[in-house]
């Protein structure tokens, strides 16, 4: 118990409480301590009733499956990655990439009526930045099968479609990250000009 202790608080702040929530909301709904329809997004609820933390709570998992546990795997993973590497040290900047993900999923959520729930797109966004920042390492994927990392964001799209799932949040998810991307990193490494500067009062 202990050692689980000392792993968990070794873990970067945004990497942590990410994991915690990826694991504690399922549960809760699982043990019908919170009920799934308070946490999903509806513009009625999340905009006309100002039950804001529907914009955050749809983008984590509501049901424990193998599914479920895949995400979780690689949304930890590429956390863990980008707050210790291309964010390390600036947790503020990581903590305001989430925000803007969250931001950007939810108009777009609500704009095209998307699912409800959408914790692939939160997903899929962390591993899609983190691909993008790493496009030529190679990567490994299920059975063992080894590609280049800028290609592992659409393998987890088609493979969500192979199973039946819906790709709308996954799309979603790298359409944000991509808009991110491009102005916060790629058009200021040419350019010089930045477009996204994270708030002080982070």
């Amino acid at each position: 118990e202990m050692e689980v202790q000392t792993w968990f608080r070794s873990l970067p702040f945004c990497t942590r409480y990410i994991l915690l929530l990826s694991i504690s909301v399922p549960l809760l709904v699982r043990f019908n301590i919170i009920s799934p329809y308070s946490l999903i997004l509806t513009y009625e609820k999340a905009v006309i009733r100002l039950q804001i933390w529907r914009f955050i709570t749809c983008l984590f998992p509501l049901s424990i499956n193998f599914n479920t546990i895949f995400l979780l795997f690689f949304r930890y993973r590429y956390s863990l990655e980008l707050e210790t590497g291309h964010f390390n040290r600036r947790t503020a900047d990581y903590a305001y990439f989430l925000t803007l993900l969250v931001v950007g999923s939810s108009i777009l959520a609500l704009t095209f009526e998307a699912n409800f729930e959408m914790p692939s797109a939160f997903t899929i966004a962390i591993l899609y930045l983190w691909s993008k920042l790493n496009p030529s390492m190679t990567v490994s994927f299920l059975f063992g099968i080894t590609f280049q990392a800028q290609y592992l964001a659409f393998a987890m799209i088609a493979l969500d479609f192979l199973m039946g799932g819906p790709i709308m949040g996954s799309l979603i998810g790298v359409f944000v990250c991509h808009v991110y991307h491009f102005f916060a990193i790629l058009y200021p490494s040419l350019h010089g000009r930045v477009y996204v500067k994270t708030p002080q009062l982070l």
